[in-house]
């Protein structure tokens, strides 16, 4: 019986001995980009494991942030985390400048750009144990 497994043809006894595929791509972050031509995360919405990292790059002329703190929003609704995470706030940066957080706690982080959150400038990142 073939497996198919990271873009190969494996047999059953071979897709057996490699890793389970989660823990192999673990160790690389997750992008996120802020387009040049929209004021959004994208994608807006990531699944991760705990332990992963999410990057946020920027792409845009203007200075962005990603900010996961409910008690900084003027709107409830644009930042929220599951029980025990603590805050992150990456502080405004520019053009070509990346932003990493790792995600322990699972749960699901709601997150916003403080420089635009009145623009409906929020993503979401969804970690799963």
């Amino acid at each position: 019986m073939a497996i198919h497994r990271r873009g190969l043809m494996l047999s059953a006894a071979a897709a057996a001995a490699l890793p389970p595929l989660a823990h192999a791509q673990a160790d690389e972050p997750v992008l996120v980009t802020i387009p040049k031509t929209r004021t959004a995360f994208e994608p807006g919405e990531v699944t991760i494991t705990s332990g992963q990292t999410v990057r946020w790059r920027n792409r845009s002329i203007v200075e962005h942030s990603v900010v996961c703190d409910p008690t900084q929003p003027k709107d409830p609704a644009s930042s929220a985390l599951p029980d025990g995470a603590k805050p992150f706030d990456s502080g405004p940066f520019k053009d070509g400048a990346t932003f990493e957080h790792r995600f322990e706690t699972p749960g699901t982080y709601v997150y916003f750009c403080r420089e635009h959150e009145g623009m409906g400038m929020v993503g979401k990142v969804i970690v799963t144990a």
